[in-house]
């Protein structure tokens, strides 16, 4: 039976409270050495969430459960920085994003059909502005730059979407 992990704590829930989590199973482990980041507790007990270890130039992290997506994109981005593409849209809305270095541009392909939010780290890719779409018909898209981010509305159901940024 899932039990409900509470007071979530640590580096990653900054100033605001993390909410309840639903944790249907949390791996218990023992501690060697590297430093304990989160903890949640339940009935009294407080257990390691998020350990994390040095190991050469990185580091590695350990999540002892991964019931909570938003907790785990939470703990990846905080490890590894913001991802360089967002989408938002329909459940299951995808996109690529590929670096063609001697063209000197980004690519965008829209895996999935249908209307998305796409938000391009400009801090990760040196682009400001979509240059081309393909295939140019059956699909719009409206591109906003902003200070550190692209956003690009996308609508319509055209299949194979590609965008073009430089």
């Amino acid at each position: 039976a899932a039990r409900n992990y509470l007071a979530v704590q640590g580096v990653l829930a900054g100033d605001q409270a993390l909410p309840p989590l639903q944790i249907r199973s949390l791996v218990r482990a023992e501690r060697s050495s590297g430093q304990t980041l989160l903890t949640v507790t339940c009935d009294g007990e407080t257990l390691p969430l998020l350990h994390v270890k040095e190991h050469g130039k990185g580091k590695i992290a350990y999540l002892a459960s991964l019931d909570s997506p938003a907790l785990t994109q939470r703990v990846i981005e905080w490890l590894g920085g913001p991802p360089p593409l967002k989408v938002d849209g329909p459940e299951g809305a995808q996109a690529v994003l590929t670096r063609q270095t001697r063209q000197k541009r980004w690519i965008i392909h829209l895996l999935s059909d249908g209307d998305c939010e796409i938000s391009v780290s400009r801090t990760c890719v040196s682009a400001s502005k979509v240059t081309t779409q393909f295939p140019p018909s059956g699909w719009t898209y409206r591109a906003e730059p902003a200070t550190d981010t692209l956003h690009i509305q996308v609508e319509g159901n055209a299949q194979d979407r590609l965008l073009v940024l430089e």
